[in-house]
């Protein structure tokens, strides 16, 4: 007997007919702890597993933004936390984006909770925009030419060419750290919910609940932490 998919896949395949990013959206329906991609394990995070509806909702929702916005140089999965938590968002060095089921229910339409998932997609856009420009900024001095003479000598005095070439060097890199400034994640996050069919408006509305979501981080630190740093370790 052949098996028909179930009502959370049969949404997935009716929201996304013929999208193919460039990015990979896992859809976690149960605690995301076992999963690869996880830092830490159950044992070391106590979160209950997501609910299915969640989950779904979740990856659905973030799918499709991902799908709006191609060439974002990332590739997040999207990770649903267990339904008893504290209210929080964020994402782990491999730009895989956490949200807690009690956030995710917070978001009154689904505009919300993209404008949430758009938010901390703006973030790592950002992030990695910033040290980019610190890269650029933070480069040496090119290889220096003999054009003039710095020493004096039996030749005569130094000209000072040299100097006067590195003194123009260090204005201009000063100069550029100051300009170099990162997008703000909440006007990229606002581009991205328009191009995914959202209304920009969506972010003011979810304003509280990422006040809220940022000062909890409790599973964030449990998260992002590293094994070689987890205690007793």
């Amino acid at each position: 007997m052949t098996r028909r998919p179930g009502p959370s896949w049969l949404c997935l395949l009716l929201i996304l007919p013929g999208c193919l990013p460039e990015t990979e959206t896992s859809v976690i329906p149960s605690s995301p702890f076992g999963n690869p991609v996880a830092s830490t394990s159950q044992s070391t995070v106590n979160a209950p597993p997501a609910t299915q509806e969640a989950a779904t909702k979740v990856g659905v929702v973030g799918q499709k933004i991902m799908c709006a916005n191609p060439g974002l140089g990332i590739q997040p999965k999207f990770m649903t936390l267990g339904k008893e938590g504290a209210l929080e968002l964020f994402h782990d060095s491999s730009s895989n984006i956490y949200i807690t089921e009690t956030l995710a229910r917070q978001c009154k339409t689904e505009g919300e909770l993209a404008a949430l998932l758009s938010t901390e997609i703006g973030r790592i856009v950002s992030e990695r925009a910033a040290v980019r420009l610190n890269d650029v900024s933070d480069r040496g001095p090119p290889p220096a030419v003999d054009v003039g003479n710095d020493h004096g000598g039996s030749f005569g005095p130094a000209d000072g060419v040299r100097m006067m070439e590195r003194a123009k060097y260090e204005r201009d890199r000063k100069l550029a750290r100051e300009q170099a400034v990162p997008p703000p994640p909440d006007l990229l996050a606002r581009a991205y919910l328009q191009k995914a069919g959202y209304n920009s408006s969506e972010m003011d509305a979810v304003a509280p609940l990422l006040r809220a979501a940022d000062g909890n981080s409790r599973l964030e630190k449990l998260m992002t932490i590293t094994p070689a740093k987890l205690p007793g370790t």
